[in-house]
């Protein structure tokens, strides 16, 4: 009998061992709540213009851009990436994880230990590149290797305000303006302008300048002809200026933005009360856009060498990258921003001898300054 009761307390003794490391198996091995990774963020870059990576980089079609996402973690995990919204902006060319090259069926699972990087590359589709399409074009699970749960990790930069497409303003400064879609002007013919126009004024002969100004910068406007003494104001449209005579010449200035985009009938008032009409035109042309060009000095450059021009105009402490374009070539170029409204530029020896013009890019966007060129001669 004793026996008997000794054999089933050791039974029993035995069941509530397995029975406590069975509970004990339970907790130890319980499931652990998944925390994303502590610091993840998604930037962009445009390698075509070699900005930097930023929340947001302005871009064109065609151009290569690379997106990176960086996560981090103490604890070990596996990713699996999703690029298929990402491929409705560019077309894939290069995938990098921490720096290795991995081919597009491997994204299912990216064993990985405290850190992640990885790298896209690709040529732009389309520009429908928008704050929400960014911070969801690369859409990334992250598992824990040990417990199997699944989260996702939000972008760290999700607040980030990404800029909106560039707004130009629809103010025109003056009656007539012609501003073209986009904000761009488009360049008053040389034709509305002969060359040194002379104007018979009665007692007076006064040439014009030969040249398009610019209403984005202040214009020193000479006129040069007979009998200047006697020229009080010079009204230009509807607007009159004073000047001064130094040396056979009269100059007044124009401040910006007096004018936008045409040409307006040039008037002289006398000393002597008398309005004298004439036949000659001021032509202005005027650029809505942020960031716009309003002369280049100067405008003929030999390729012998590396050579600079210095380029007036507005909004110039926002630029970030420009090229050197004449719808065949773009290049990259160096620049110097002396101020917002001058920017020293560099052009490299052995460019191609042609006519140019500047693509500026800031961060809200590139702006075609095809208002001005210079030549590039041998």
């Amino acid at each position: 009998m004793r026996e008997k009761f000794r054999s089933r307390y050791t039974l029993l003794a035995a069941a509530s061992l397995l029975f406590a490391i069975g509970l004990f198996s339970v907790w130890y091995f319980r499931e652990i709540p998944q925390e994303p990774p502590r610091d993840a963020e998604v930037l962009m870059r445009n390698v075509t213009w070699n900005t930097n990576l930023e929340p947001f980089t302005p871009y064109q079609k065609q151009d290569e851009l690379e997106f990176v996402y960086i996560a981090e973690s103490t604890d070990g995990n596996r990713a699996g990436v999703d690029i298929s919204k990402l491929e409705e902006t560019i077309e894939v060319t290069q995938i990098l994880v921490n720096d290795e090259p991995r081919p597009k069926e491997r994204l299912g699972e990216i064993p990985f230990d405290t850190s992640l990087v990885i790298k896209i590359r690709g040529k732009a589709k389309n520009l429908e590149l928008t704050k929400e399409k960014l911070l969801g074009l690369i859409a990334i699970r992250f598992q824990k290797l040990k417990d199997g749960t699944v989260v996702t990790a939000p972008p760290k930069n999700q607040n980030f305000a990404i800029p909106s497409a560039v707004t130009v303003s629809d103010s025109v400064p003056a009656a007539g303006s012609r501003i073209s879609a986009g904000g761009i002007s488009s360049p008053t013919p040389s034709s509305i302008l002969p060359p040194s126009v002379p104007t018979n004024t009665g007692a007076e002969t006064v040439w014009v300048p030969d040249r398009i100004l610019s209403s984005n910068i202040d214009q020193l406007v000479p006129l040069t002809g007979k009998n200047l003494e006697s020229v009080d104001r010079v009204i230009v449209g509807e607007k009159s200026f004073a000047g001064i005579l130094r040396d056979g010449t009269w100059y007044f200035t124009v401040p910006k933005n007096t004018f936008g985009n045409g040409e307006f009938f040039l008037g002289l008032y006398l000393k002597n009360g008398q309005l004298v009409p004439t036949n000659a035109k001021l032509a202005f042309t005027f650029n809505g856009n942020p960031i716009n060009v309003a002369a280049i000095t100067p405008i003929d450059i030999k390729n012998d060498q590396d050579r600079y021009v210095v380029v007036q105009g507005n909004g110039f402490q926002k630029m970030i990258s420009i090229q050197l374009s004449n719808n065949l070539i773009f290049k990259n170029a160096l620049f110097t921003i002396i101020n917002d409204n001058v920017v020293s530029i560099k052009v490299p020896k052995w460019l191609d001898p042609w006519r140019y013009y500047f693509n500026i890019m800031d961060t809200a966007g590139i702006y075609e300054a095809k208002n001005l060129t210079f030549t590039v001669t041998p």
